[in-house]
């Protein structure tokens, strides 16, 4: 079932959202009698509160989840909750109607492409703040327990929920660089 409110309220046992990249196109055909295979590919897992009766915002999620480094502005996500809800991610920019504009299909192209430029600015802006915050989380949190980084510090006892290599080689890019001579 599809969520049609703003807001989530978790219990204990219903906290884990799963987070699922759909595949970019389906068969254009019926499905039946066999069906179609379609992946759909899992890239994140996490509980967004561990209060009992916390009240989230779903637009919060989506924000959230825009954040992380899988984000791709042309793709879709489905959030799903472990009670069987589900919400979408962004869906993509689709093409324009005819009916709406007066433009060339060239203009058309144009246009979504520099919408798509706009949107992975943005994008990467987002992932860049990201990785530096973390950054400075981690950095501050290594300093106050007198920890050395290694990638099993980052994820087990710093505590970053995913076992993302990416991320973790980009905090220690940022740390590496802030190193004053």
């Amino acid at each position: 079932m599809s969520i049609n409110t703003t807001q989530l309220v978790f219990d204990e046992t219903d906290n884990l959202l799963r987070v699922f990249q759909l595949p970019e196109t389906v068969s254009a055909d019926f499905c039946m009698p066999d069906g179609h295979q379609t992946n759909f590919l899992l890239v994140d897992w996490f509980r967004p509160s561990s209060e009992v009766g916390q009240i989230i915002d779903v637009d919060k999620l989506r924000q959230f989840i825009r954040t992380k480094i899988y984000y791709q502005s042309d793709r879709n996500y489905l959030v799903m909750l472990r009670t069987g809800e589900t919400f979408l991610v962004d869906p993509p920019i689709t093409a324009l109607s005819k009916s709406a504009f007066d433009v060339t299909e060239d203009e058309k192209k144009q246009i979504l492409q520099r919408r798509q430029h706009e949107a992975n600015l943005k994008t990467i802006q987002r992932q860049r703040l990201f990785a530096l915050e973390t950054a400075a989380k981690y950095e501050a949190w290594l300093q106050e327990n007198n920890r050395g980084s290694t990638f099993s510090t980052f994820v087990d006892e710093f505590g970053y929920q995913a076992a993302d290599k990416l991320v973790f080689g980009q905090v220690e890019a940022i740390r590496l660089a802030a190193v004053i001579k």
